[in-house]
């Protein structure tokens, strides 16, 4: 749905009329995001900011996202030192950016914003992003109420590994993972509501022809919040066509 030609943002539609989207940055996944349409709402532009670890002052920056908010036009991008650069609107508001090399240390020292601007170039919507600065430890902070990073091998993304994540929904005291057969699991939350879990080698490619489902439930067992898991290759099929 969107491309720099070196980098590529890849989209497949949900059943609620959210959306997964993927960043391929020099043709390589950088994992799979997911957004519920209550979650899309909620966010006036959706931004993915994927990390290669170490990361250093010059380390390149790819932003990829997607605009929900009404009457945007064009979006930009605005650096901490004052200057700006135009952001290139893809197919249906979706867009990624490969922040110029003389920028990329703006970004790792001062806070920047990417804005949505209306016809008369007036500010509709903004994100306010904090300085890349250092590599985040397990999964990049997502208000999300179930966050979600898949772990897959590079040689079969039919499979998936392992899953991470963080659950942030308000009262959520139990997390489970239902597999495509209906299979349910209990996943371990920390203090902090971070998850963590292996899929056994034999269930591994279970998540390419359907996806499982993650259940966060409050104490008395009622659902407060789930999101759907799956392996890279089964949103790259489910996405219509669309190569990006």
């Amino acid at each position: 749905v969107a491309t720099t030609g070196a980098s590529t943002l890849y989209y497949a539609e949900l059943k609620d009329g959210g959306h997964c989207t993927e960043i391929a940055t020099s043709g390589v996944p950088r994992g799979a995001v997911c957004k519920s349409a209550a979650q899309m709402h909620s966010e006036p532009i959706e931004l993915t900011i994927p990390f290669t670890d170490p990361v250093t002052t010059s380390s390149p920056v790819t932003i990829g996202g997607h605009v929900n908010a009404e009457g945007v036009s064009s979006v930009e991008i605005r650096y901490g030192d004052g200057s700006s650069d135009p952001i290139a609107l893809g197919d249906n508001g979706f867009f990624i950016f490969d922040v110029p090399n003389q920028h990329v240390a703006a970004l790792h020292n001062a806070d920047f914003s990417v804005l949505g601007l209306n016809e008369g170039g007036e500010k509709v919507a903004e994100v306010a992003v904090p300085a890349i600065g250092v590599e985040p430890e397990g999964p990049i902070e997502d208000p999300a109420p179930i966050t979600v990073d898949t772990i897959s091998d590079a040689s079969d993304f039919t499979k998936v590994l392992g899953v991470r994540g963080r659950v942030n929904a308000e009262g959520a005291v139990s997390l489970e993972f239902r597999y495509p057969d209906g299979t349910t699991i209990t996943v371990a939350l920390t203090h902090d509501g971070t998850y963590s879990f292996n899929i056994p080698s034999e269930r591994q490619g279970d998540l390419f022809a359907a996806p499982g489902m993650l259940i966060a439930r409050d104490a008395d067992g009622k659902e407060v919040a789930s999101v759907p898991v799956a392996a890279v290759a089964f949103w790259r099929a489910h996405q219509g066509g669309s190569g990006g």
